[in-house]
């Protein structure tokens, strides 16, 4: 259950830099692609979708774990 609540802060975190710093994400990419696997261009060319659709999804984790905390 722990995961939950770290999978929202990852999403919400990733998808605010889709949409409002692309340059860090490229560096990010850049770096990631040296030391794990390569990534997709097409993440990068429908970055405002790909954000919106991180954040709602970060939102949605926080939600269910905060439900879990709180009952």
């Amino acid at each position: 259950m722990y995961a939950f609540p770290i999978l929202g802060v990852l999403a919400v975190v990733f998808g605010v830099l889709f949409l409002f710093s692309p340059d860090t994400l490229t560096r990010l990419s850049e770096w990631f692609n040296r030391t794990l696997v390569n990534n997709d261009q097409a993440a990068f060319r429908n970055r405002k979708i790909v954000g919106v659709i991180l954040i709602l999804a970060g939102a949605y984790f926080l939600i269910v774990s905060a439900k879990y905390v709180f009952r």
